[in-house]
């Protein structure tokens, strides 16, 4: 009976021992499996120059079936939103593009592997040179089209047109605000782009006079372009003419 109780007793430390060494080495091979693959080599490519306006093209270089992300922050959001992704990479060098159209700097996020991302700052540059200008031009028919092109990007910039009273204004869109003689808009001038807007202007001539004042000035804001760098007088509306629709 003693030699019964002595051989369960041993069965009974060998099972326990072998049951907690199978269970030490499964949680070894979990966490080494972990550890391997959070140990993942990789880089991201930043380009040197990044110019506003143009395409700029942003680089992983990780082993073929790696995650990958990247994100920007979004000041209007005020939160990280995704701008690439990947499960499981195709090629060890992935690569996507972003566009800039405001100078300045810009937060991104990445991530190459599992476990958390990494931030860096990104330096946006007006790579054009060119000069401010304004001016007009007018077409067979009495509307005329006025050209603006900013030498500086410009967040929120407050486009102003100003008319004369009494004057009835076609060809701006429902975008634009009335406010006394101007019309107004706030826009995001990009550097060394033209803008242009084709405007038919018609002056109310019941009071007799021959030639009437319909546009004044162009301001952004607040600074007017007036006569920036071609002549741009007042654009008068000869009421003693028919004027005949654009052609």
């Amino acid at each position: 009976m003693k030699k019964l109780y002595y051989l369960l007793s041993v069965l009974t430390i060998f099972l326990v021992t072998f049951i907690s060494c199978e269970k030490d080495l499964i949680e070894s091979e979990k966490v080494l499996n972990s550890q391997e693959n959070s140990r993942v080599s990789g880089t991201f490519i930043i380009p040197e120059l990044i110019c506003t306006g143009e395409p700029s093209e942003f680089c992983f270089n990780a082993p073929k079936g790696t995650i990958l992300q990247a994100k920007q922050w979004d000041d209007n959001t005020g939160d990280w939103v995704q701008v690439f992704h990947t499960a499981k990479s195709e090629y060890d060098l992935m690569c996507f593009s972003l566009q800039f159209d405001v100078a300045g700097d810009y937060p991104l996020r990445y991530q190459i592997g599992p476990g958390r991302f990494a931030q860096t700052t990104i330096s946006v540059e007006n790579c054009n040179d060119c000069e401010e200008s304004f001016s007009y031009l007018k077409h067979r028919g009495g509307a005329y089209t006025f050209t603006y092109t900013p030498s500086e990007n410009t967040r929120n910039a407050l486009v102003v047109f100003t008319f004369a009273q009494s004057v009835a204004i076609t060809g701006l869109d429902k975008t634009w605000s009335n406010n006394g003689q101007t019309m107004q808009k706030e826009m995001d001038l990009i550097a060394c782009k033209t803008y242009n807007w084709t405007l038919k202007m018609t002056k109310d001539c019941n009071a007799g006079t021959p030639n009437n004042n319909v546009w004044t000035d162009f301001k952004v804001d607040n600074i007017s372009k007036k006569n920036l760098d071609t002549p741009t007088p007042n654009i008068v509306y000869p009421c003693d003419e028919i004027i005949l629709e654009t052609n």
